[in-house]
Formats: C-alpha cells, sequence, structure tokens
C-alpha cells in the first residue's frame, strides 16, 4: 500500500484495522462460533517509512469465542439425563 497516495499513515491504520477485524471475523466463524467476548488489541506497534512510502503495523488481538444455545436445545437434555438417573435408582 502507498502510504501517501492512499491517504496517508491515519488512512493506512484504519484500512489494517478493518483488516484485522475481517481476520477475527473469520477465525469466529471457523471455529463454529457465533460471537466473540472480550475483545481486546494489545501491544500496537506502528512504523513507518517515509523514504519509501511505506507502513508496518503490527498488533496482539484476543477474545473469547462463545456459541449460543437455546434453552429449548438445552432443557431437554437435561430433562432426560434426569429421567435416566431416577429410572435406574
Amino acid at each position: 500500500m502507498d502510504v501517501k497516495e492512499d491517504g496517508g499513515l491515519n488512512m493506512f491504520m484504519q484500512t489494517f484495522i478493518a483488516e484485522v477485524y475481517a481476520i477475527v471475523r473469520s477465525h469466529v466463524a471457523a471455529l463454529s462460533g457465533d460471537g466473540i467476548l472480550s475483545f481486546t488489541i494489545n501491544d500496537v506497534t506502528l512504523l513507518d517509512s517515509s523514504h519509501k512510502n511505506q507502513g508496518q503495523c503490527l498488533l496482539n488481538v484476543s477474545g473469547d469465542v462463545v456459541k449460543f444455545t437455546s434453552e429449548h436445545d438445552v432443557l431437554p437434555q437435561l430433562s432426560s439425563k434426569h429421567k435416566n438417573v431416577t429410572s435406574v435408582s
């Protein structure tokens, strides 16, 4: 990406963060998750070489991927386990 021609260092960072969000969404989907909790971005390092018209960014992203279930999915499992335990006793 040409930093100067494409809006400068600010636009470079906005584009980079948008790409990071897309990567996070793809990781959540790859893990069969429905969302992400406690999303944090840590240790952002931004380097630019104005004479080379280049920028580099390194950051660390973390969070917890979650899978949502409804009460209809959970309650039948609980009641069937409870029936099995009582019939065996």
